[in-house]
């Protein structure tokens, strides 16, 4: 389930960096940052693909990210 759901987002991400809106880009790292909820050894799938996504960002987006130090 977690997978697939990391899938979904990083697909979702993947297409909003395709478009114009570099602020939807940011709000979808941060959503993914929030989905992780409480942390387990389970959620590690769900972190790289909220790292990998961050690391997709520009680093003008990347100062965007409100919530990142959630991640780390």
């Amino acid at each position: 389930m977690k997978k697939a759901l990391s899938l979904f987002l990083i697909i979702v991400l993947c297409l909003s960096l395709t478009a114009c809106g570099k602020s939807e880009a940011v709000k979808n790292v941060e959503a993914m940052i929030d989905a992780l909820g409480e942390i387990t050894l389970e959620s590690i799938d769900a972190i790289r693909a909220a790292e990998d996504a961050y690391s997709a960002l520009t680093e003008e987006e990347q100062k965007k990210v409100g919530n990142y130090e959630t991640l780390t």
